[in-house]
This record gives C-alpha cells, sequence and structure tokens, in this order.
C-alpha cells in the first residue's frame, strides 16, 4: 500500500490546478468525493462524542498538546447550508498516536484526548469543532 501525506496531496492538488488552470473557476464549488472509512477510525467511540476533543467530561483535566479550533460550513452544489448535518472527525492526539488496535506499539494514546467527535450543523450549515495539533508533516498507515 502506497502513504501519501498531506504535503504530497496538497502539492498534487496545486500541481493540477496549474497543469489544468481553468478545470476550478473562482465561484466553483467542487463536491466532496465520496470516501469510506479511514484506517483510524476508532474500533469503539469513546463515552464522551461531543465536538471538543481536547476534554473528556467533566473533571477538568485537558489533552497534552496545542489546541486549534476546526470550524466550516456544509453547502450543497448551490452553495445552499446543510442544517442538521452529523459532521464527525477522529484524529490523532499530541504523540500521533490513534485510538486504533492497529496503532499499537508505540505508547499508549493521551488519555484525557477523545481522537473522535462528531456534531450537527447549525441553521447555516456551519460546524466547528476543537483538537490538537498533532505532530508536523508526519504519514503513518494502520493496517
Amino acid at each position: 500500500m502506497r502513504e501519501f501525506s498531506r504535503r504530497r496531496i496538497v502539492s498534487t492538488g496545486l500541481a493540477s490546478s496549474m497543469l489544468f488552470p481553468g478545470a476550478v473557476r473562482a465561484g466553483t464549488r467542487l463536491l466532496t468525493p465520496r470516501g469510506t472509512e479511514g484506517p483510524f477510525y476508532p474500533d469503539t467511540l469513546p463515552l464522551d462524542t461531543d465536538n471538543d476533543l481536547v476534554r473528556i467530561g467533566a473533571d477538568g483535566k485537558q489533552a497534552a498538546g496545542q489546541i486549534f479550533h476546526l470550524m466550516g460550513q456544509v453547502v450543497n452544489s448551490a452553495g445552499r447550508p446543510y442544517p442538521g448535518f452529523a459532521v464527525e472527525i477522529w484524529q490523532c492526539d499530541a504523540k500521533g498516536i490513534y485510538s486504533h488496535a492497529g496503532d499499537s506499539g508505540r505508547g499508549k494514546p493521551d488519555p484525557y484526548f477523545q481522537g473522535f467527535g462528531t456534531t450537527v450543523t447549525s441553521p447555516n450549515g456551519g460546524y466547528r469543532f476543537r483538537g490538537i495539533r498533532g505532530m508536523a508533516a508526519t504519514s503513518s498507515t494502520v493496517g
């Protein structure tokens, strides 16, 4: 199986847009391609499945790492918002460890990091997550 880093995917996309400049015009919306669960989807979902991946429960303890806020909007191909749409994310902790049995042997995941989150889009299609910045420019495969 071939591995792709985010940097390689982004640079390939930029190169493609330079080779085919007419393919994407300002104001054109590109539909999200169909996909399947990634290899890092949790084996079992955590008890806390809200949109704050940094804090589990109400005990006040917070996951290690630099916090970031991920915000966006879900719209259809005409640009109209999708309210009430479920959005899920999963990510590794600050050490780059996923909550997945296939990612063992590199240490234990941060016990205060949720690793999975879900939310429902607002009336304007907006969503927001609070997560942790992962390790810089790494790629790994769980198989």
